[in-house]
Order: C-alpha cells, then sequence, then structure tokens
C-alpha cells in the first residue's frame, strides 16, 4: 500500500513541476514606456514683437498662449 501511494505522489509532484518551474507570459511584468518629455512652451507674445507682415501669426501664437493658460488654470484647479 506504501508502494502505490508513494508512486501516486512522485507521479503528482513530477506533472505539476512545470507549473512552477516553467516560465508564464501571464507572470512576467511588463513596465509601460516612460512618458515622452513635454516640449517648453514657446515665450510670451509681447506688443514690440508684432508687424504688420507677421500680426496674423503673432494674433495665433496669442490666442494659443491664452488658451494654454487656460488649460492649466483649469487641470491646477485655480480659477482662469
Amino acid at each position: 500500500m506504501n508502494k502505490p501511494l508513494r508512486i501516486g505522489i512522485a507521479a503528482a509532484l513530477l506533472c505539476c513541476a512545470g507549473c512552477f518551474t516553467g516560465t508564464h507570459e501571464a507572470l512576467k511584468v511588463t513596465s509601460a514606456p516612460p512618458p515622452a518629455p513635454l516640449a517648453p512652451p514657446p515665450p510670451p507674445v509681447s506688443a514690440d514683437q508684432v508687424t504688420a507682415e507677421n500680426r496674423h501669426q503673432m494674433a495665433q501664437a496669442l490666442f494659443d498662449e491664452l488658451e494654454r493658460d487656460a488649460n492649466r488654470a483649469t487641470v491646477d484647479g485655480a480659477p482662469p
């Protein structure tokens, strides 16, 4: 009776050996790629930068600056 019990336990351990020693894809830890560094915002628009030739570009830059500040205020929780 002892010998069949030992053979059964040995067979069960050998069957489960692959579960404990094998590598599984589910057990591998994967980390997310690091976030890309944010580019610094362009310098603020000042009145002496605006000329007749670049007025449309400066107006767009000023609008973008105001929108960026408003978005930052809503993310930070401060009123705009």
